[in-house]
């Protein structure tokens, strides 16, 4: 998930964009929070080699991570205006 998600979401999405819009990175609303639930998955990666009670962080960043995912698909898609939503 994490691996797809990086080359997939943001390094794929960055060459599109550039072809498309002319800039690999615009602060659009569903770039952000694509970055963002990168950004929770691999903190959790990281706890899990550091932390002792592993099970706990996991569990709790598995669920944020799962609920930014769903926020960013539902959320950002039709409520929030921008290049990739439909609101």
């Amino acid at each position: 998930m994490f691996v797809l998600l990086f080359v997939g979401g943001i390094v794929l999405g960055a060459w599109w964009a550039d072809y498309s819009w002319g800039r690999p990175w615009g602060w659009d609303p569903k770039e952000v929070f694509a970055l963002n639930t990168w950004i929770i998955y691999a903190i959790l990666l990281h706890l899990r080699f550091v932390v002792r009670d592993r099970g706990l962080w996991t569990a709790w960043l598995s669920i944020a991570g799962c609920i930014m995912m769903g926020f960013n698909w539902f959320f950002v898609n039709f409520f929030i205006a921008s290049v990739h939503s439909y609101a």
